[in-house]
C-alpha cells in the first residue's frame, strides 16, 4: 500500500486566474511558513512565467523566494514553478494547475507529502479532476474536498 499523505482538492469553478493565483500563492506562503519545499506545477511556460509574475506582484512583506525552473536550477530554492512534474523531486508539496495532462499519481504519491488539486470550470477538465480524485481514492488516500477558498 502507498503511504498516507495529505491530498486537497480545491473547487476553483467560479474563480478567475487571478484569483487562484493569489490562493497559490496563499499556499505556497503557509508551506514555506512550515519549511516545507513547493513545486507549482503549470501546464506550459507561459503558465509558469504568468504565475511567477504574480508572486513578484506581491508586498514586500510577503515576498516569497521562488524560481521558475530552468532559471538557476543548481540554486536552492523553497518555491519553483514549471510544466514538467517530474523536475522537483525535492519538493514536499505538489501544486497541480495542470488540468489538461495527465500526471502519475503513483508518481506523486512516492514523492511528495502534499497534493493540491484544483477542480476547474470546463466539462473536460472536470472529468479529468474526478478520474484524479478517484485515483488518489483507490490508491488508499484520504481526500479533502474544498468548496470554496
Amino acid at each position: 500500500m502507498a503511504r498516507k499523505l495529505n491530498v486537497h482538492f480545491y473547487n476553483s469553478e467560479n474563480k478567475s486566474a487571478d484569483e487562484i493565483a493569489h490562493f497559490c500563492f496563499q499556499l505556497s506562503q503557509h508551506h514555506y511558513d512550515n519549511r516545507e519545499k513547493i513545486y507549482l506545477h503549470v501546464p506550459s511556460q507561459a503558465e509558469a512565467e504568468r504565475l511567477d509574475e504574480c508572486f513578484w506582484s506581491a508586498e514586500p512583506a510577503s515576498f516569497l523566494p521562488h524560481r521558475l525552473v530552468g532559471e538557476m536550477d543548481d540554486m536552492p530554492c523553497p518555491v519553483v514553478i514549471g510544466h514538467n512534474p517530474g523536475v522537483s523531486s525535492r519538493a514536499d508539496v505538489f501544486i497541480n494547475l495542470d488540468s489538461h495532462h495527465q500526471v502519475d499519481i503513483l508518481q506523486l504519491i512516492n514523492r511528495y507529502t502534499t497534493i493540491i488539486e484544483f477542480v476547474p470550470q470546463g466539462e473536460a477538465d472536470k472529468l479529468a479532476s474526478r478520474e484524479r480524485f478517484k485515483a488518489y481514492r483507490s490508491s488508499g488516500q484520504a481526500v479533502n474536498y474544498h468548496e470554496s477558498f
